[in-house]
């Protein structure tokens, strides 16, 4: 096999890879959009409870990622050796990343301050806020991928 019949195997292979691990993440995004959706009155606990769940879920989909994304055999890696006129798009998309996984933490964390459910409808509007960055940056890296290797990544975005 060729230099490049290795790369274009080795790309597909990281391609499926990214693939399953965006499929992952939509999938945890519409669990997470569907807890926020749910009726929270006068059952606030268990509303809490079905959004923190939806919302681990959801960190543990941006933490594969993150592996997926640092992976030295991963597309962004290729994007790196093969497209370096995209190295500060792919930048700014990790830096993106970095923040957007601090602030699903800090909102993680904030759902019980001292055991006491946060408001519904402030956590709602914040919850979704992040959930439609997220779509934000998934498009900006397709777009990215699309432009490097015009290979399309997309899952249900």
């Amino acid at each position: 096999m060729s230099s490049a019949e290795l790369r274009v195997t080795d790309r597909e292979r990281s391609t499926g890879r990214s693939r399953r691990e965006r499929s992952a993440m939509v999938a945890a995004m519409r669990r997470l959009e569907d807890m926020l959706g749910r009726a929270a009155p006068a059952r606030s606990d268990a509303w809490t409870s079905d959004v923190a769940d939806a919302l681990d879920a959801l960190r543990a989909g941006m933490r594969e990622h993150v592996l997926v994304a640092q992976d030295q055999d991963g597309l962004l890696a290729e994007i790196l050796e093969q497209e370096p006129r995209l190295v500060p798009r792919v930048e700014q998309l990790r830096q993106e990343y970095v923040e957007l996984e601090r602030i699903a933490s800090m909102m993680r964390d904030d759902l019980r301050r001292d055991g006491v459910a946060q408001d519904v409808a402030t956590t709602r509007l914040q919850l979704r806020q992040l959930l439609g960055e997220l779509r934000a940056h998934q498009s900006a890296e397709s777009d990215l991928i699309w432009e490097a290797f015009a290979v399309d990544i997309g899952v249900g975005d």
